[in-house]
């Protein structure tokens, strides 16, 4: 059996204000930076960090496979 971890770092990239409860449900004002996918099993143990426009639907699901 293989285990994924996966981390995401993101910037936000739109109107804050400290008043807006909203914040972490505006998910279309957060732009993704940094994607670390670490997959263990099988007798590996493997990292893969996606950083910037690299991040895609394909480089996502490469380590995956």
């Amino acid at each position: 059996m293989r285990v994924a971890y996966i981390d995401i770092e993101t910037n936000y990239v739109g109107k804050f204000s400290d008043s807006d409860r909203r914040f972490f449900e505006d998910h279309k004002n957060h732009q993704l930076t940094v994607v670390g996918i670490r997959t263990v099993g099988a007798g590996q143990d493997k990292f893969t960090q996606i950083v910037g426009e690299e991040i895609t639907r394909n480089s996502l699901l490469a380590p995956l496979t």
